[in-house]
């Protein structure tokens, strides 16, 4: 408020336009401690090691009314969600049960190139395409708290999404809709070497592609994971409304 308390010294306005005109004032905002407004004015000001040149240390994107160093904070912040934060918290979690480590385990340990390359596969694999560790845990999570009664995935891969659901209730069942034959058996055989076979009682995979796959299916689920083709995602939502296959109050989850 400063410089209108200056203004009105200086040209008598009243202190009804100084409310008006602070009101439309933005001014600084108060966000992170970051003494610098950018890494080049941290780098300058001191040694590389010191605190104030630390990325993480940068000033939030709340804290500065410029909006180019706004958004400078705000892509360091990204940064550092991308970078470490998922990492941290998959490392402070137990949250990975029996069978979804050994589904992981065996991701991992399978040749996926080989496979293909024997045309054991229907498309080209690898552990990318897998449900995300911090995400499963979140899947965990909604299923431990909302207690949907069923719940429908789009896109299984090597199930462990699916495996995560599964050992989120002990009552939940859980539908796959997925197009590789191969992924069906990979998943039913580790789970049995796992000794978690019990599992597959609750968990129904129905092979095809979703799209046809979706007018197959009957009853209502509580939540829906949709993590497949992203070209039709559109006609998911749209085909699961139509049908009526989403219970009332229940959510849609999709990947992406």
């Amino acid at each position: 408020l400063r410089p209108i308390e200056a203004a009105q010294g200086s040209f008598g306005h009243s202190r009804q336009n100084v409310v008006a005109m602070a009101s439309s004032y933005m001014g600084r905002f108060d966000g992170s401690e970051a003494k610098h407004a950018s890494p080049a004015m941290a780098a300058m000001a001191g040694a590389a090691e010191s605190r104030d040149a630390n990325v993480c240390m940068l000033p939030t994107s709340t804290k500065w009314s410029v909006l180019s160093s706004r958004m400078e904070g705000l892509v360091a912040e990204l940064s550092e969600l991308v970078s470490n934060q998922d990492a941290y918290c998959v490392s402070q979690s137990r949250a990975e049960g029996k069978a979804m480590c050994a589904v992981r385990e065996k991701m991992l340990s399978t040749p996926w190139a080989d496979e293909w390359a024997q045309r054991r596969t229907m498309f080209s694999y690898g552990e990318e395409m897998s449900t995300d560790p911090l995400e499963a845990v979140l899947l965990k999570q909604l299923v431990f708290m909302a207690k949907p009664r069923r719940v429908l995935e789009i896109g299984m891969f090597v199930g462990y999404g699916a495996v995560a659901m599964l050992e989120g209730s002990p009552t939940a069942q859980v539908v796959s809709l997925e197009i590789d034959p191969y992924l069906k058996e990979w998943l039913r055989s580790c789970l049995s070497d796992a000794g978690c076979a019990e599992l597959t009682q609750r968990h129904e995979v129905i092979l095809g592609p979703a799209l046809e796959s979706l007018p197959k299916l009957a009853g209502e689920f509580d939540m829906v994971f949709v993590d497949a083709n992203k070209a039709e995602y559109k006609a998911y939502v749209e085909g699961i409304l139509e049908r009526g296959l989403l219970a009332a109050g229940g959510v849609i989850i999709c990947d992406n």
